[in-house]
């Protein structure tokens, strides 16, 4: 029995007498199946004549004698009780000893009949030398050799027992010699093999030392399972050691330089003439960042001539009909240039700083002074203080009378909006915008704040011929203060940003004639290109402009009590100059990418609020 298994055969069923006279075993087990609800399956093995006489015996024992007593085995699976002949299993012979020397770089050898295998991988083990050989090859080594250089013995010893050796890129290769009629119908060139190997099955490297070209590509498509189609005669030899490649650039680099060329149809090559060549080929080529209707104005000029291109919209590709070198070279040519477009988003933070607030309450943010610059603390309120590091900020901060004093690219803070923040809520800046906008590389993007004020103008016109009247006319005219701030980003191939930047500013100036004459505005414009890293910021600043402002002064309290009011406070006009700086940061991404930190953005926009 191969398993020490019992019967599924309950002890109390029990044969009273058995009686049998050559009977077939087949025929008494099923008889025991069939009487008693047992599951049995024989074995086609499974045979004989038995004689037997039992009494009074479990059912179990009696399967258990007759199974054993005739030679046969059984076992039990799944409440089956299987039967079957087992097979003895052949006796191992002891391995032939390997005895293999190596001493200086020089081999010796003894063997008698040893397994092919265990002699290469012996001599792997003692030279370090890969030896390969080829699939379904076998058979006994034998021979006596002492003293020989080590690469040289090792190919004497295959040769005198009928193997041949190629060496490939420090590898030895064994394949059986052929005979020499068989090397007359099979010779490579001038009589010289190739060896072509499989690396998997797309890759192939092989070795060809002046070779016939037909018949290194008949090898070629035999290793590798390919359809392969020959028009005419394919003559010349061609000498060449690859590696690895790609089996269809090895075959475009065996044909190069030749008269011949390739071309497929699904999975079938063809090679012949280039006169020859009739086949037309289909391929749709997918385009993974590029739009396939503008895809048409980039290919070469060579290309669109000798080929039929059509747009397919809904599979964002190009269907290109044509011989397959046209093919191929359209393919390379657009997988060169369909590559991820980067995106740029640019984040614009628009502040004006109050310069008359500042100097009044004696707060000098972003202070830039001398002696110990590196920490700046402040406080500006009972409960409120302002603290920065200067080496944490980048010198970024300066005078707030004196923002053209700051370094313009920097890396701003993590909490610069926080400090933005607490001064507007102490009334010393005023956050105008936040926009946002992202574009493609190479494209504009514009950002543009303004607002439209409208004037009151008056104009009297004298009318009458003898009595003289005078007649005002009142209308409201708009004007537009804007600025507007036009980027175009270009994405360099380490991460940089150069951007071109051109901000205009148009900003209302004061009317000679106050409510007869629109307000004149003032334009300005820079154009500059600046170079920055993924994230950093470059600030525009410089933009001062000054209002009227009406500012009422109260006495705590009773300033605020009607009638009483007008003596516990004071109102006054005075001018009001700020500062308008722009903060402005871009961002690359490429898509699914996270160079964009989208969390970190929204809180950012949440403080904003």
């Amino acid at each position: 029995m191969t398993e020490k298994q019992d019967l599924p055969v309950p002890d109390s069923i029990k044969i009273s007498s058995l009686n049998l006279k050559n009977a077939d075993i087949r025929d008494v087990l099923r008889g025991f199946g069939e009487k008693y609800g047992l599951n049995i399956w024989l074995s086609p093995e499974v045979n004989g004549v038995i004689p037997i006489h039992l009494t009074n015996i479990k059912l179990k024992d009696a399967i258990k004698f007759i199974v054993t007593r005739y030679g046969f085995s059984f076992r039990v699976r799944n409440n089956i009780i299987e039967i079957f002949k087992e097979i003895p299993k052949p006796e191992e012979l002891p391995a032939a000893p390997v005895k293999m020397v190596l001493r200086n770089d020089r081999i010796s050898f003894e063997l008698t009949n040893v397994p092919l295998d265990s002699v290469t991988r012996k001599y792997t083990q003692l030279t370090n030398i890969n030896v390969v050989a080829e699939k379904g090859l076998s058979g006994g080594i034998t021979g006596f050799l002492t003293n020989l250089e080590k690469k040289e013995g090792f190919k004497i010893l295959m040769g005198s027992n009928g193997f041949d050796i190629k060496e490939s890129g420090g590898i030895f290769y064994v394949m059986k010699k052929e005979s020499e009629s068989q090397l007359g119908s099979k010779a490579v060139g001038r009589g010289q093999n190739s060896v072509v190997r499989i690396i998997d099955k797309r890759q192939i490297g092989f070795e060809a030392n002046n070779a016939s070209l037909k018949q290194l590509l008949e090898e070629i498509a035999l290793q590798a399972n390919m359809n392969i189609f020959f028009f005419g005669t394919i003559e010349g030899s061609v000498t060449a050691n690859i590696d690895t490649l790609n089996i269809d650039k090895a075959i475009e680099f065996l044909l190069s330089n030749t008269k011949y060329t390739l071309w497929k149809d699904g999975e079938v090559y063809f090679i012949g003439d280039e006169s020859q060549k009739k086949i037309t080929n289909y391929e749709l080529i997918k385009l993974s960042n590029l739009k396939a209707d503008q895809i048409l104005e980039l290919l070469p000029k060579s290309v669109i001539e000798q080929a039929v291109l059509k747009v397919i919209k809904e599979q964002n590709g190009i269907m290109v009909i044509g011989s397959y070198d046209i093919i191929r070279a359209c393919r390379e040519y657009i997988a060169l240039i369909d590559k991820p477009v980067p995106q740029i988003l640019i984040e614009a933070l628009v502040v004006d700083f109050s310069i008359s607030r500042m100097d009044e309450t004696g707060v000098k943010a972003f202070l830039q002074a001398s002696g110990d610059s590196s920490i700046f603390k402040r406080q500006i309120s009972p409960k409120i203080a302002l603290q920065a590091r200067g080496e944490d900020v980048n010198g970024y901060l300066s005078k707030a009378s004196d923002f053209l004093g700051l370094k313009q690219i920097v890396k701003l803070p993590s909490d610069f909006r926080a400090q933005i923040n607490l001064l507007e809520s102490q009334g010393l800046a005023n956050v105008q915008s936040t926009p946002q906008v992202a574009t493609l590389n190479g494209h504009t993007a514009l950002i543009k704040i303004g607002t439209r004020e409208y004037i009151l103008l008056t104009s009297e016109i004298e009318s009458g011929d003898n009595t003289l009247r005078h007649q005002t006319t009142e209308r409201l005219e708009s004007y537009e203060a804007n600025i507007s701030l036009s980027v175009t980003p270009w994405v360099t191939s380490n991460d940089q940003v150069t951007v071109e930047i051109k901000p205009i500013f148009q900003i209302p100036g004061v009317s000679p004639m106050p409510g007869k004459i629109p307000p004149p505005i003032n334009t300005r414009e820079i154009t500059a290109t600046v170079r920055l890293k993924n994230g950093e910021t470059y600030i525009l600043g410089g933009l001062i402009s000054t209002n009227q402002q009406e500012v009422i002064e109260r006495v705590p309290i009773l300033g605020r009590i009607p009638v009483l009011r007008f003596f516990f406070s004071h109102k006054t006009k005075r001018e009001v100059k700020t500062k308008m700086m722009i903060f402005l940061t871009p961002h690359i991404y490429f898509g699914s990418d996270a160079n964009v930190k989208h969390e970190e953005i929204i809180k950012e926009w949440q403080l904003a609020k």
